[in-house]
């Protein structure tokens, strides 16, 4: 099931790609002639032919200096907001990217004061289950322990808030990560 979505994604990206070039008045003809371009610049023939030069027409100039994001980025942004994936997809496609996405529920970031220290939560897209927790504390014992639990009975992520000596204990104090 992962490898599916994997190649989903990287099909989202190539729709992305056309998508972008299309709406910053680029069409496969510009591409096509900046692979030509480098083609004839590169005087030791390091690649074969113009096709070659796709990389590295990405990598560098790109279109007069304007580039899509890399696909990590568009993972973060594009990927996960609905509405515009729904206009670059098929229906099918559509649903498909749904199930995926359902992966990534994503949550407010959180801040809480507790009594041994600060915690932060935030979301990190792309990523499951998708929450990077820091704990500040001027505890010079140690830092305090945070886990990410699903609460059942509540439907809900849970910050669980642990102490320095007993981190797999009862929580000292629980979150809701809710939207």
């Amino acid at each position: 099931m992962k490898q599916k979505y994997e190649e989903f994604r990287k099909k989202c990206y190539e729709k992305y790609q056309l998508n972008w070039m299309l709406s910053h008045g680029y069409s496969l003809q510009d591409l096509i002639d900046a692979m030509n371009e480098k083609y004839i610049e590169d005087d030791s023939r390091e690649y074969t032919t113009p096709g070659c030069y796709y990389e590295d027409v990405l990598d560098n100039d790109g279109f007069h200096g304007e580039l899509f994001h890399y696909y990590d980025a568009f993972l973060e942004k594009e990927y996960l907001d609905g509405k515009y994936m729904k206009s670059i997809l098929t229906g099918s496609e559509f649903q498909t990217w749904r199930d995926d996405a359902e992966q990534y529920e994503t949550y407010p970031d959180l801040t809480v004061d507790t009594k041994i220290g600060k915690i932060y939560a935030k979301t990190i897209p792309g990523s499951f289950p998708g929450i990077l927790i820091e704990c500040e504390t001027s505890n010079t014992a140690g830092t305090p322990g945070a886990l990410l639990e699903y609460d059942e009975t509540k439907k809900k992520m849970m910050l669980r808030v642990y102490g320095i000596q007993n981190p797999y204990g009862n929580p000292i104090e629980s979150y809701e990560m809710s939207k």
